[in-house]
């Protein structure tokens, strides 16, 4: 169960990881891990916000997405979906 654990936790560093990288390169990357009851758990990096009041960005790129049953099972959907595929 430990190891069940360790390996949820490197699936989500691993995508904050990712998004450290990006943002060495492009300051207004934003990376987003949140839960909604309808959708369940979701995460995302783009090449900058959506909305960062009073700016709203539609053309934003999704660089990574993903969905799941958790907080692993999204950071592992979106490190498999990079490029917004």
């Amino acid at each position: 169960a430990a190891d069940s654990v360790l390996e949820d936790a490197d699936q989500i560093r691993a995508l904050i990881g990712q998004h450290a990288a990006i943002l060495a390169q492009n300051e207004s990357a934003y990376f987003e891990l949140c839960y909604h009851r309808a959708t369940g758990w979701m995460a995302w990096i783009t090449d900058k916000p959506l909305c960062m009041p009073p700016v709203v960005n539609p053309d934003r790129k999704v660089l990574a997405h993903g969905q799941g049953d958790t907080a692993y099972e999204a950071c592992r959907d979106a490190a498999r979906k990079q490029g917004g595929a």
